[in-house]
């Protein structure tokens, strides 16, 4: 709808297109006043005529600058009268939109001083969205070839916390068309964005913050973290002309998605942008399969009250020189966001200080090497090493289930590309029906479910053995103890 004070083009009957200007009620004439007009429209005064009626928004649109300099031909040189009025009302028109336009310069400079002046008055501005949007050449992916879940319709929470969905499991969302459960499912936070009341609040010495209006339970669901979607060459772009700029206070945005995308919730995002980082926070990041794309969502951390800041590990990872201090005010506070925690020492003479620690750095070094081996170096598959060919280093893929440590080349999953987001390999599956296995084959990353376990044998020597090659084996056992009888 229009201002009052705005200029407008209007069209009154037959009349050509006229200039006016938006009059405030208490402007008007009290006959005018009077006039029968429809919810919906206002008054305006016809520049150069300084005649008054009443107009609806489908009548008129905005006067523009340098509207004065397309005066028709022939328009106030020697034409009738109407004419004359006219070029009269565009000039006039041109000096209100003038007047108009200082006046709103005007009171935007103040505003802006206002807002310097007093932080706390509004957040800074940004663009609001619901979910991500891809910018330039990225894209969003959507794979195929979701898993349905076994949950029934007779459960108290179909695909909710408390149920065994394998969906959820996995850290995937049901998708509508293949869960049976219809509205029931609780495995939709991400598409049907279920987050719990929230609010943008000043603090005291991090700027802007996000504050949960109620209780949340530890594992619940706030809210999914948002913004354009960019590639790692734009991002690198971006952080180039933000160290360019050589701003202390800029705030960065950024969270990586997957090897190739990351998230800029700077100009485009929702209420997750204003979320602090901690050295202790209550919340944290959790990466979920949606619709066959990665997504990121914040995850309460523990039980959270009401009125509380939302917080979570940024994991900053400092460019440049300069790093931002660390304003969280936790205990275990490093001083600066992404610097590591420093190690406690024990205090001399505590002799129970000291063997605890011991214990903690035994307990630390054998993780250490743990984390070094974590994946397998060979192809469950084929059992052929990564580092016999170079070229087949780069097509070893990595299993994305917990605890599990297998990989396998792209050919003995056949697969021509590295899959996007999270993979799981399939030891994991049913190969008759997907569904989730509970019994695997010792020789082959064959997986079986209570429904289908029938063709995995059990051998004294074997162990489980599925019809794949359970009568190669057994028959070069066979061959193997003639032998020996022989021998």
């Amino acid at each position: 709808m229009p201002l009052y004070g705005e200029v407008l083009w209007t069209k009154l009957g037959h009349y050509r297109w006229w200039p006016a200007q938006v009059m405030f009620p208490d402007e008007l004439p009290q006959n005018v006043l009077k006039m029968t007009h429809d919810v919906g429209q206002f008054a305006v005064q016809f520049c150069g005529s300084k005649e008054f009626y009443w107009m609806n928004n489908g009548r008129c649109f905005p006067y523009q600058e340098g509207d004065s300099d397309r005066l028709p031909g022939g328009a106030g040189a020697g034409g009738s009268s109407l004419d004359s009025s006219f070029v009269k009302g565009i000039q006039e028109a041109s000096k209100l939109f003038e007047e108009y336009m200082e006046n709103k310069s005007n009171a935007e400079k103040l505003n802006e001083s206002k807002v310097r002046a007093q932080p706390h008055l509004r957040p800074p501005l940004y663009t609001k969205i619901k979910s991500n949007k891809p910018y330039g050449d990225c894209t969003i992916h959507n794979a195929g070839g979701h898993i349905k879940c076994d949950c029934v319709e007779t459960s108290n929470d179909p695909c909710g916390p408390t149920s065994n969905c394998i969906n959820r499991l996995l850290l995937v969302e049901c998708q509508p068309n293949v869960c049976t459960m219809g509205d029931r499912c609780g495995n939709r936070m991400f598409q049907k964005k279920i987050y719990p009341p929230l609010r943008v609040q000043h603090t005291k010495t991090k700027g802007w913050g996000l504050f949960v209006k109620n209780d949340i339970k530890k594992g619940d669901f706030i809210i999914e973290y948002v913004g354009e979607l960019i590639t790692s060459e734009e991002f690198k772009k971006r952080i180039g002309n933000m160290l360019n700029n050589k701003d202390a206070d800029q705030n960065y945005y950024f969270m990586v998605i997957d090897n190739s995308r990351v998230i800029d919730a700077g100009p485009k995002g929702n209420y997750a942008r204003f979320i602090n980082h901690s050295c202790d926070p209550n919340c944290e990041t959790i990466k979920w399969t949606v619709n066959g794309d990665t997504r990121i969502g914040i995850f309460a951390l523990e039980d959270i009250p009401a009125n509380t800041e939302l917080t979570f590990n940024y994991q900053f990872e400092a460019f440049g020189e300069v790093k931002k201090p660390c304003l969280c005010g936790a205990k275990n506070c490093c001083g600066l966001i992404g610097e590591k925690l420093p190690p406690k020492r024990p205090t001399a003479g505590n002799t129970s200080v000291v063997a605890v620690s011991k214990k903690k750095k035994q307990k630390k070094d054998k993780k250490e090497k743990i984390s070094i081996n974590k994946y397998d170096d060979w192809c469950y598959r084929c059992y052929n090493s990564s580092t016999i060919l170079d070229e087949e280093v780069e097509n070893l893929i990595l299993c994305d289930f917990k605890g599990c440590l297998k990989s396998y080349h792209l050919g003995c999953v056949s697969r021509d590309t590295v899959p996007h987001g999270k993979w799981f390999c399939p030891w994991h599956h049913c190969v008759t029906c997907g569904k989730l296995a509970s019994s695997w084959c010792d020789h082959c990353p064959n997986g079986y479910c209570k429904n289908h376990a029938a063709p995995l044998k059990k051998h004294p020597v074997l162990k489980n053995v599925c019809d794949e090659h359970v009568v190669s084996f057994i028959f070069i056992l066979n061959q193997f103890s003639r032998e020996l009888n022989q021998i």
